[in-house]
């Protein structure tokens, strides 16, 4: 929120080294560079800003985006007028909205599943962030409720509740289980260590294999109360992302928005074989299968050849 008002990401020399700080692929694959270059750490500069404008800075992001920022840069002596914030590339995120993923949508926000439909960051429109998920949300429940009108009542399956009812509610019988807390955390450092890009085709061989194998650790989950019993099912829902970006960075032999998908063994772009979706279904054995799905006309034309991106002369 700070960019608006003239702050911008610099190195450790105080120069700018991105020209726009929009969060994308490229701009972390620039942090990246700069910060292996030996010219960082790098920093969200906004010293050179007059005090007026850091005022309001400080004003909308510690009484509204991040109230714990105050504190946080009081307790280390900092100040904005006169240190930078030191930044740094975070830990790999799956979710679809900041990771160019996510359930496949058509223009009504259907999904491939008649009668389910998906929106915000769940929905494969990567970027939509919160003005994006407002939009395709009211989009999808229109179209949801123009669906349902034309439908009888049907019936569920009791077996198959019962079955899922089991399934969901196993911790509660385990409530001396291994906590939730710490498979989370194991699973998450299995993600960081062998999907964080750049990637290696071998070590996402073996985060892909980790991860068919967590099954068994999930099954050792316990939970005390409804709450734990909901983060011990986010954490599944977060073992099958892992598998799914394991599985389609594998299956894209190439490299593409910027350090997002950067493949080691595959460094370029490749547009005559990989301008495509490539997507996860489930086969008829359950298992998860890849195919490409071909990228859709342009609704405002672009020119796909020109670079649009360009890094700021140091």
């Amino acid at each position: 929120m700070a960019s608006p008002f003239g702050a911008y990401t610099a190195n450790a020399e105080g120069n700018r080294f991105i020209s726009c700080d929009y969060w994308s692929g490229q701009m972390m694959l620039e942090t990246w560079k700069e910060l292996n270059s030996g010219k960082g750490p790098v920093h969200l500069k906004m010293y050179h800003l007059d005090d007026d404008t850091i005022s309001e800075i400080e004003r909308v992001l510690w009484a509204n985006e991040r109230p714990s920022r105050e504190r946080f840069h009081e307790g280390r002596g900092e100040d904005y007028r006169t240190d930078g914030v030191e930044m740094n590339i975070s830990e790999i995120g799956l979710c679809s909205g900041h990771s160019a993923s996510g359930v496949w949508v058509n223009d009504k926000a259907e999904t491939t599943v008649p009668g389910l439909y998906a929106a915000g960051d769940m929905a494969s429109v990567p970027h939509n962030y919160m003005i994006g998920a407002f939009v395709s949300g009211r989009l999808s429940g229109i179209n949801a409720m123009n669906y349902v009108e034309g439908l009888e009542h049907v019936e569920p399956d009791p077996e198959f509740l019962a079955a899922e009812k089991a399934r969901i509610y196993a911790p509660l019988d385990r409530p001396d289980g291994v906590p939730h807390t710490q498979v989370e955390y194991k699973l998450r450092r299995y993600v960081n260590d062998y999907l964080q890009p750049p990637k290696s085709p071998t070590k996402m061989d073996i985060g892909l294999a980790a991860f068919e194998r967590y099954y068994e650790t999930l099954d050792l989950m316990g939970a005390r109360d409804p709450h734990e019993l909901m983060r011990c099912m986010e954490v599944h829902f977060i073992r099958d992302c892992a598998e799914m970006a394991a599985r389609a960075s594998l299956y894209r032999k190439e490299s593409r928005w910027g350090l997002y998908h950067y493949r080691l063994d595959y460094p370029e772009k490749n547009n005559e074989e990989w301008f495509c979706h490539a997507n996860l279904k489930k086969s008829e054995t359950g298992e998860m299968e890849m195919f490409k799905r071909p990228v859709a006309p342009y609704i405002v034309e672009v020119n796909l050849q020109q670079e649009v991106y360009d890094v700021a002369v140091r």
